[in-house]
């Protein structure tokens, strides 16, 4: 007792302490770090677990808006909507009703005898294509590409649809060749994902900033996405998605909107072998 108070006095108890303090911090430091990795490792786990071949339908609704900021007194353009029939298992069918073609030829008509007019159905039907639907019935490949290869996890607790929840956020990688990665600069892109009691996904939210340069010309575009999940039978799906792109630069100022609305019809995955 007497040689730990002389210690103290002596100042190198007190240096004792801070050792111990340091050592402590440091260790909790550590394993705070390593928990949070393994609440990323083990969304990658389950996501992977989460793509099955079961089969799904429903109907899918895709609405986009554009607003150009060319000029101060532009307006928004009339909404383009498109309902077609999606039918997802080990592989992907899309079918589109008579109505919705016939829409599509009358722009493409009315456009051939005055290309003043707009096409914001036809436009919007290139744009969506195998791949956005994909994202929608099959969402857990996807997210596990914006995953690989992510900065650090920071976790915090959250609230989502008036539940308790985990909030992972993560910063999202260039994913790019050497070459165009030279034309591009102030590249951030962070995805938050929102995780329930049992580590099951329920919705996540993306934002991407960058600038496109070749040249003297200059792009500027950002980009904020949000898809809300559900696990349809050991298969992930989005049941709602949406993209939002704001772009500046070369005469493109303006924003693009597009919803995806997906009313899904789940057979199980022993109906869909049969």
């Amino acid at each position: 007792m007497v040689r730990i108070r002389e210690l103290c006095r002596s100042g190198a108890g007190y240096a004792l302490t801070v050792t111990a303090i340091f050592a402590g911090s440091l260790f909790a430091g550590v394993c705070c770090a390593s928990a949070k990795a393994d609440v990323l490792s083990d969304l990658e786990s389950r996501l992977q677990t989460l793509s099955a071949n079961t089969a799904v339908s429903g109907t899918l609704v895709v609405q986009s808006s554009k607003v150009s900021h060319k000029d101060k007194d532009s307006k928004p353009q009339t909404p383009a909507q498109l309902h077609m029939e999606i039918n997802a298992g080990d592989g992907l069918g899309m079918h589109l009703d008579g109505d919705l073609l016939q829409s599509v030829r009358v722009e493409q008509q009315t456009h051939a005898a005055d290309p003043e007019k707009p096409t914001p159905v036809t436009d919007l039907l290139r744009s969506v294509g195998p791949m956005e639907i994909e994202r929608m019935v099959s969402a857990a490949p996807g997210l596990l590409h914006e995953l690989d290869g992510a900065g650090p996890p920071v976790t915090k607790p959250a609230t989502y649809d008036g539940k308790p929840v985990q909030e992972l956020t993560v910063d999202v990688p260039l994913r790019v060749s050497r070459k165009d990665k030279s034309n591009i600069s102030d590249y951030k892109s962070t995805m938050s994902v929102w995780l329930d009691a049992q580590g099951m996904p329920l919705a996540y939210h993306q934002t991407f900033h960058a600038k496109f340069c070749k040249f003297f010309l200059c792009v500027s575009v950002d980009e904020t996405r949000n898809g809300t999940l559900k696990n349809a039978g050991g298969r992930l799906i989005a049941i709602s998605y949406s993209d939002e792109i704001k772009q500046s630069g070369l005469g493109q100022d303006g924003d693009t909107i597009t919803t995806y609305t997906f009313n899904p019809v789940i057979v199980s995955a022993a109906a869909a072998e049969k």
